[in-house]
C-alpha cells in the first residue's frame, strides 16, 4: 500500500519490465516458461501470463520492492489455495513469485448485478481471515496507514492530501483500539482481486500480507 501510494504521486520512469528483461531469463529456464505475455507494466513491478512445462498455465511476477512478493508468497503458502489461488514457487531474495494462474479470470465487478457481487464478496470475506504463523513477520495495517502519512508530511507540494492522509491515520488508530483482533489480511481485498475460476467458483488473488483485524479488509 505505502508503495502504491507513492508511486500516484510520482511520474512514471522507464518501464520495469524493460530494465529486467535480461534478469527474468534465469526464471524463464528454472521454471520451463513459455508463451510470455505481459499484462501490467508498472513503475516498480511488472506481471505475465505464462506457461510452464511443470505448473501449467501461471502468473510470473517481479517487483523491485522485494518485501512485497516476500509477504504476498507467504501469505498464499499460508492459505495453500483455501479461497486464493496458490503459489507455486518464488525467488524471495530477489522479488519474484510463479502462481497460479486462474481461468477465465473475469473479475468480481464485472458481475451486472450489485446484490450478486456483495454476496460473493461477503461468501469470501466471511471466515477468510486466519492467524499468521509469525505475526512479527508481517507489517501491520496501522504501519501502513502511519508510513504513508509520514511520507506525505514531507511533500509539501500535497499539503492537502497530508491533511487528509493524518486524519485517515487517527481513525485507523481508533480502529485498532475498537477492534484489537491480530489475524493475516488480504490488505487489498477489492472486486478487481477476486476472479471467476473453471468451476464458476471465485479465487482471491494478490494478497498484500497485513496484520489486523478483518474489518481492515473491507474498505478496499
Amino acid at each position: 500500500m505505502e508503495d502504491d501510494f507513492k508511486s500516484t504521486l510520482e511520474i512514471k520512469e522507464q518501464s520495469y519490465y524493460e530494465t529486467i528483461k535480461s534478469e527474468l531469463n534465469f526464471y524463464i529456464n528454472k521454471w520451463k516458461l513459455s508463451n510470455l505475455e505481459l499484462i501490467d507494466d508498472g513503475r516498480e513491478s511488472c506481471v505475465l501470463k505464462c506457461f510452464s512445462d511443470d505448473y501449467g498455465d501461471v502468473i510470473l511476477k517481479k517487483r523491485k520492492t522485494i518485501k512485497v512478493i516476500e509477504d504476498e508468497y507467504n501469505t498464499l503458502i499460508h492459505y495453500d489455495g483455501k479461497r486464493f489461488c496458490k503459489a507455486y514457487d518464488a525467488d524471495k531474495n530477489s522479488g519474484v513469485l510463479l502462481e497460479e494462474q486462474i481461468k477465465p479470470g473475469a473479475e468480481l465487478m464485472k458481475v451486472a448485478s450489485l446484490d450478486q457481487r456483495l454476496t460473493i464478496f461477503c461468501s469470501l470475506h466471511k471466515g477468510l481471515h486466519i492467524a499468521p504463523s509469525t505475526i512479527e513477520k508481517y507489517p501491520t495495517y496501522l504501519d501502513w496507514v502511519s508510513n504513508a502519512s509520514s511520507y506525505m508530511e514531507t511533500r509539501k507540494d500535497h499539503y492537502e492530501l497530508a491533511l487528509h492522509m493524518k486524519k485517515a491515520e487517527e481513525i485507523c488508530r481508533e480502529l485498532y483500539r475498537l477492534y484489537p483482533t491480530k489475524m493475516l489480511l488480504h490488505g487489498d481485498l477489492h472486486h478487481y482481486n477476486i476472479l471467476l475460476n473453471q468451476h464458476n467458483g471465485y479465487i482471491i488473488i494478490d494478497p498484500k500480507g497485513v496484520i489486523g483485524d478483518p474489518i481492515f479488509d473491507i474498505p478496499r
